[in-house]
């Protein structure tokens, strides 16, 4: 019996062999699916595409600039309620001395309101603008 399976698998047999059009049809059935394929990627592409476009055609909803005039209005106002201002005095001091050391290692030139040319390391920075104090009473 397994001679038989055996002959009958090694020689070509009508039953053993698929048919050209049953080949053929696996073939075209594996393409169709393949250009389905690619057909859905380029309609989500391009759905991706457009909903991008909208987007950055949109106008932005929050303005940083009020966002940073709004944080030094409020902390203009924590340090006038600041129960010790000293400490805010001694971080200023400490930023001063970084902007200072920082600008000493880029060795950088400016120039200050007048339009003259100085080195970085020759002027005083002043990290925070000054504000006005509030007496509590």
């Amino acid at each position: 019996m397994l001679e038989r399976l055996a002959k009958v698998i090694q020689h070509k047999t009508i039953d053993n062999e698929i048919h050209h059009s049953v080949e053929f049809h696996q073939k075209f059935k594996k393409k169709l699916t393949l250009q389905q394929k690619r057909a859905k990627m380029q309609k989500l592409t391009v759905e991706n595409q457009e909903m991008l476009k909208r987007i950055q055609e949109v106008s932005p909803a929050y303005n940083h600039l009020e966002w940073e005039e709004d944080a030094k209005r409020k902390e203009h106002i924590k340090r006038c309620m600041a129960l010790y201002p000293e400490y805010y005095d001694r971080l200023d001091k400490e930023k001063a001395e970084k902007e200072k050391m920082k600008s000493i290692k880029t060795g950088s030139i400016t120039f200050n309101n007048t339009g003259d040319m100085s080195n970085a390391m020759d002027r005083e920075s002043s990290p925070v603008t000054k504000l006005p104090n509030i007496h509590r009473s």
